[in-house]
């Protein structure tokens, strides 16, 4: 059967590149973009890496890259017809019971792709694991208005081999699954570090960063409180603010999604200022069906272009909360 490219565009936007191909190759996130030992050639610096910003792959070793039809191709040794094949039934579409293509990507563009949340697997990590870091403040985050009882109920942590700031990320049910690590290098750009990197395989962010430690406080209050990065629930705890999560990214995935209707509560979106509108419109608009989802989004020019709503003090916070909208 030949498949045309309207098909094509619409298996690789429904697929999620990283998860796809997390089945075969041990990613670990480095910025915005997954790195791993590529599996086509001889590889020992991760040269392969995933872009989920771009959907593409590409290895900086051997120069082969695109999207997720060619992975399948170049990785399982088959061609297109099958490719395309054996991606609809990773989408557990029963294609035989649908007989014209015009129906398939009729129903690919209707279709939210949910997979078996249960598949991600995270090893539990000592819980005494960051007493091998360093126990002293962090004076860059101290200077950004974190207090340091947050810090340390959070175990913020030194890493003097590496000059980075890290933090354990925990599950919902409070085990330690990783360690994250920022960069204290003000140059880091120059000299080629990533400015965020996990100590171990992460796969995706099947977690909502400070969900062990908020829940009863979501639950009494009604509502959460979504942010991008795990700085900013610290710094709005210290201001008394304590039904906040974060995403640990400026994009929601469905586990992700599925952790937040499992709170049935509230939800409030306050992610930084460079994300879009329409862009959290189209990841959070089907929360609406089942709870009241809020949007705090800067429309008085408060913030600069890449801030989080905390970065320019409580005042300012407060007052683009006060004027949050409701998403419909």
């Amino acid at each position: 059967m030949e498949y045309s490219r309207e098909l094509i565009q619409e298996i690789i936007k429904k697929i999620n590149l990283v998860e796809y191909i997390g089945q075969y190759v041990e990613l670990k996130q480095r910025g915005k973009d997954y790195f791993g030992i590529c599996p086509f050639h001889d590889d020992s610096d991760p040269s392969f890496s995933v872009s989920p910003e771009k959907n593409i792959w590409y290895c900086f070793g051997c120069g082969t890259g695109s999207t997720i039809i060619d992975f399948v191709m170049k990785y399982h040794k088959v061609k297109f017809p099958k490719a395309v094949e054996m991606l609809l039934d990773y989408l557990k579409l029963d294609v035989n019971n649908i007989k014209e293509e015009a129906n398939i990507i009729s129903f690919l563009k209707q279709f939210t792709y949910k997979k078996d949340l249960t598949q991600v697997e995270h090893k539990i990590l000592p819980h005494d694991i960051m007493s091998k870091y360093i126990k002293k403040p962090i004076k860059e985050w101290l200077n950004e208005g974190i207090k340091q009882e947050v810090m340390d109920k959070y175990q913020v942590r030194y890493d003097k081999n590496a000059n980075r700031a890290v933090f354990p990320i925990y599950d919902r049910y409070g085990n330690i699954i990783n360690i994250k690590g920022r960069t204290l290098y003000p140059n880091y750009k120059d000299l080629g570090i990533p400015k965020y990197i996990y100590y171990y395989p992460l796969g995706c962010n099947d977690f909502l960063y400070g969900l062990p430690f908020k829940e009863d406080k979501i639950k009494e209050l009604n509502e959460v409180i979504i942010v991008e990065g795990s700085k900013s629930v610290w710094k709005l705890e210290g201001w008394g603010v304590e039904n906040v999560l974060s995403l640990e990214t400026n994009r929601i995935n469905e586990y992700q999604l599925r952790l937040l209707l499992e709170l049935k509560c509230n939800v409030t979106v306050a992610l930084d200022k460079g994300v879009l509108i329409k862009q959290i419109k189209k990841d959070f608009s089907k929360l609406c069906k089942f709870t009241n989802v809020y949007v705090m989004y800067d429309t008085e020019g408060l913030l600069e272009d890449k801030d989080a709503p905390c970065d320019k003090g409580k005042e300012v916070w407060d007052r683009l909360y006060s004027n949050k909208i409701k998403l419909r």
